[in-house]
């Protein structure tokens, strides 16, 4: 009896097995697998009406006001005549650009809750497959990255900002933040540096970090962020050959107490002088990687 419940148990191994190795053996099969399974979480949006987030009448007023734009000629939006007649400069300060999908959609006939809907399917997949490419890029596994990018766009944080908040600029924040931590891991591993610069670029300009964060708490952040790509790149190097652990060692102390020294001083320099002197920084050693 144990011994047949034990085959049993070996052959539905087996066939999962089987199935599991079809399913991520190349990158189309896996593609369609993730993309399935990431629209479940999409599943809401099939019935009539939608979830009144918190932001939605919002965004739902830009992709008609935009509409109403495009139908009038006016391609660039900035000014449109939401708010009650008296018109809004939306545009100025908060960019149409991703909305403009949607709005054509819209000026199309299409029910504006239908384009948003649209929207975020849309969102969805481009979430997924950054976020599977960018793990694929350094896992070299096809299973790993599907893992990874269902893990993410299932998030509860993430969930919430369909679901719950509406919030827009965070949910297309999702599909680049992937793409900008990993553009600046590459940088840091390639040059030894720069991979703060793009950090610094991205978390200033995400809705959520800029909105919820200030310049110093950015650049805290960054200075986190550097060490653990540093940390990979120096592990990698030296596992490679590419320096020896003892070349480090001379430099590694000061740069612990320098690090120490930065960020105790930190609150007591204003956010002007930082920005400025982080500016300079940028600019001189990029003319000297430049000119050499």
């Amino acid at each position: 009896m144990k011994k047949n419940k034990k085959n049993n148990i070996e052959i539905i191994e087996t066939f999962f097995s089987k199935q599991f190795n079809k399913i991520f053996k190349n990158n189309r099969n896996t593609i369609i697998f993730i993309s399935l399974l990431s629209l479940i979480s999409c599943l809401f949006l099939l019935k009539s009406g939608i979830i009144k987030g918190h932001d939605l009448e919002y965004h739902l007023s830009r992709i008609s006001a935009i509409s109403n734009c495009l139908k009038n000629g006016d391609l660039k939006a900035l000014i449109h005549d939401g708010f009650y007649g008296y018109g809004y400069a939306n545009g100025l300060f908060y960019s149409n650009l991703f909305l403009y999908f949607p709005a054509f959609l819209n000026s199309l006939g299409i029910n504006v809750i239908v384009c948003y809907k649209i929207f975020l399917v849309l969102c969805t997949l481009l979430t997924t497959y950054s976020m599977y490419f960018c793990v694929k890029r350094i896992s070299k596994s096809n299973s790993i990255a599907a893992i990874a990018s269902l893990l993410f766009v299932f998030c509860s944080y993430r969930i919430c900002d369909v679901m719950v908040r509406a919030a827009v600029g965070e949910i297309l924040s999702f599909i680049f933040i992937i793409s900008g931590g990993f553009l600046a891991g590459i940088i840091n591993g390639l040059f030894g540096t720069g991979g703060g610069i793009i950090t610094v670029y991205s978390l200033s300009h995400i809705p959520y970090f800029k909105d919820l964060f200030g310049k110093k708490d950015i650049f805290a952040m960054t200075l986190i962020s550097s060490f653990f790509m540093s940390l990979s790149s120096a592990f990698l190097n030296i596992r490679s050959g590419n320096i020896a652990f003892s070349d480090v060692i001379p430099y590694a102390l000061p740069a612990f107490i320098g690090g120490a020294a930065g960020a105790l001083i930190l609150d007591k320099i204003k956010v002007s002088f930082l920005s400025k002197l982080f500016s300079v920084i940028v600019i001189y050693a990029g003319i000297t990687l430049f000119t050499r």
